[in-house]
């Protein structure tokens, strides 16, 4: 498949899942159950279908029917969920549209973060952190934005070092990277002392 034709999909994939994420919250909305529903739909998506590619796949190929999959949606979730999360999944199965769901995923809690005024903040590390280093960066972001804060954490070996932090479109290199930057820099020099006091006190014995 060539780049650009990639993109369209791509493209087209999110706008569908906009369509989806403004059903699915307003219907949550009107149900007033906006948190209950929005963290069922969160938690079958991450926790299930990104988790379980066999069952993505059987929820994603087009050469099995519609039917098929509600009865499966059904088995899984019937009594796990709220009927308007069951409801709202088996729609988008009727228009074979499961493949959406991780984008209907990000696209729906963006509209909750936008709803309660909270500051939804990506950020990016070569590899993953630790608690004390969550902490920091935490820390750091808060006292940026002044805002409650949705941050979620992900990692790109490909990076060289350092921290990408990205709200929105914006991406910012400057002063709140820089300073993240620095915590994780420093938490490596006290790794590798660490290691180091552990060596001489070795040889030393």
């Amino acid at each position: 498949m060539s780049e650009s034709k990639q993109k369209a999909i791509d493209i087209g994939r999110r706008q569908v899942a906009g369509v989806y994420a403004n059903a699915l919250f307003g219907a949550a909305e009107a149900a007033r159950s906006t948190d209950l529903v929005l963290q069922e739909f969160g938690g079958f998506v991450t926790q299930v279908v990104s988790a379980n590619p066999k069952f993505r796949d059987f929820l994603e190929s087009p050469r099995i029917k519609a039917e098929e999959k509600k009865a499966m949606l059904e088995k899984t979730l019937q009594g796990r969920v709220s009927p308007v999360t069951l409801r709202f999944l088996k729609v988008v199965a009727d228009h074979d549209r499961l493949d959406c769901l991780e984008d209907t995923h990000a696209e729906v809690r963006r509209l909750y973060n936008e709803s309660k005024g909270i500051v939804q903040v990506q950020v990016t590390t070569a590899e993953e952190v630790d608690k004390r280093e969550l902490k920091s960066i935490e820390s750091e972001l808060k006292a940026k934005f002044n805002a409650p804060l949705d941050i979620e954490l992900k990692v790109d070996p490909k990076m060289i070092g350092g921290v990408v932090v990205r709200v929105g479109d914006k991406v910012f290199d400057g002063s709140v990277a820089q300073k993240l930057k620095s915590l994780r820099e420093e938490a490596v020099r006290n790794t590798v002392k660490k290691m180091r006091d552990a060596t001489d006190t070795f040889a030393a014995s």
